[in-house]
């Protein structure tokens, strides 16, 4: 990823309209695409943390409550019917909810993948009516759209990590006065700022994404809410 960015190398697919799976490590973390004429069918990813796994998202987009999650988990065996399919079969969410979910969490995915700029990349060409393609789940997601949010995400990373690091404490300020105009995500950003929990243990505890939760805490610190 020193040579091409993952960026880059995206584009390079999507304008080629390449089918096949992609894969890319950095360090512990991996993340596979299966892409069909440049257009994303699937992502897997693996060692990206609890923020990045369905469950997460089953639970941030109120398909799922936090307690039936932990019961469930505690429940299922891999190996099994997958974890989606079977709260499918059992009635507690639709089909239409699990595919939403899929497509939010392999959004995301692809957003964290594309900040990796240390790592390396395989690439295995396959045509689209190859088994391994067929077995893919088919999410039709385009990569220019993608691309375009990822890197507005990646600038604002950029100023947020100047402001705010991962093992930062931050505490509110001015607890006397009204609290202006917030949306929900950044009051329930806010509620966890109690100066004990450091900017990582807010990210695991919030149920929105590390970047939403952080460009949170930068809102909050520029409006004055709070100190780090």
């Amino acid at each position: 990823l020193t040579a091409i960015s993952a960026p880059e190398l995206l584009q390079m697919i999507s304008m080629q309209k390449q089918s096949g799976i992609l894969s890319i490590h950095s360090g512990q973390k991996w993340l596979k695409t299966y892409l069909c004429d440049g257009i994303v069918s699937q992502v897997i990813g693996y060692n990206l943390g609890d923020a990045f796994k369905l469950g997460h998202y089953l639970v941030s987009m109120g398909h799922l409550r936090s307690h039936d999650l932990d019961w469930f988990l505690s429940q299922h065996r891999s190996g099994q019917m997958k974890f989606g399919e079977e709260l499918v079969q059992l009635g507690y969410l639709s089909k239409e909810d699990l595919e939403k979910a899929f497509l939010q969490q392999s959004t995301e995915m692809l957003y964290e993948m594309l900040r990796w700029n240390v790592g390396h990349f395989s690439f295995f060409r396959l045509s689209a009516d190859a088994p391994e393609m067929q077995r893919a789940a088919r999410l039709s997601l385009r990569l220019e759209p993608l691309l375009f949010e990822g890197i507005r995400r990646i600038d604002e990373w950029a100023r947020i990590e100047q402001k705010i690091r991962p093992d930062m404490i931050p505490r509110q300020l001015n607890k006397e006065r009204s609290i202006p105009s917030l949306n929900q995500l950044e009051l329930a950003t806010y509620s966890l700022v109690n100066g004990q929990n450091s900017v990582q243990t807010i990210l695991q505890f919030s149920k929105h994404n590390a970047f939403e939760v952080s460009s949170a805490l930068y809102k909050l610190l520029k409006d004055g809410l709070i100190e780090v």
